[in-house]
């Protein structure tokens, strides 16, 4: 039930202060954060208690969630930096493939896939997947057309919205990373809003085209 923050079927009073708690003094999250963004923003925060205030006192609109909780997508990317050395950002290096994320501390985790290897004519396709405390990022290059004969490195952003505070394991499965070199996977402590990044080194084309 959307705006049920504490899953007792009705919405009331103990809702509103249970998304208050949750959000500011550390309190139990909701089962799901997607059935607290009544507003359907992309997120949970104040503007979602004043329109469940609104609802209940003053006759305003019915609350409208999003249907999924845990959902990510791949919003942009960068141009092939192989050909633009000048986008490698000071934190890494040409030779290094990594994570920088940023999280909110509520629900929401943007993310950078650093130096990622695709064909030099890519279309971009990711599949996302969160399960228990996982999120699996599965890369796939597609050649439809063909493709080109050399492959790029290219920056990925990506956004996951309601995202339970938690420690999570994120690991990339990457086109061009083969069974001998070293995943791109780690273990992140999300409870609260934080930042970092996490890499692994690679001496291999095409990331050797960026070493500096």
């Amino acid at each position: 039930l959307c705006g049920d923050a504490n899953g007792d079927g009705k919405i009331d009073l103990l809702d509103i202060s249970r998304i208050i708690n949750a959000l500011y003094r550390g309190g139990p999250a909701p089962a799901a954060w997607n059935i607290v963004d009544v507003n359907n923003s992309g997120k949970c925060d104040l503007l979602d208690v004043a329109y469940l205030i609104t609802k209940l006192y003053r006759g305003g609109a019915e609350p409208v969630c999003p249907e999924s909780s845990g959902s990510g997508s791949l919003i942009s990317h960068s141009a092939c930096k192989n050909l633009m050395t000048a986008l490698a950002s000071e934190e890494f290096t040409g030779n290094q493939d990594g994570i920088a994320y940023d999280y909110d501390g509520v629900g929401k985790l943007m993310f950078q896939h650093l130096n990622a290897a695709f064909n030099c004519c890519p279309i971009f396709v990711s599949i996302i997947t969160i399960e228990g405390n996982n999120i699996i990022i599965e890369e796939l290059d597609s050649l439809y057309g063909g493709g080109c004969d050399c492959l790029c490195i290219f920056d990925l952003d990506y956004k996951i919205s309601y995202l339970t505070p938690g420690i999570y394991h994120i690991r990339v499965i990457e086109p061009y990373v083969t069974e001998e070199m070293e995943k791109l996977e780690f273990d992140v402590d999300l409870t609260t809003a934080t930042s970092g990044f996490y890499f692994v080194l690679r001496d291999r084309y095409p990331w050797t085209l960026l070493e500096n």
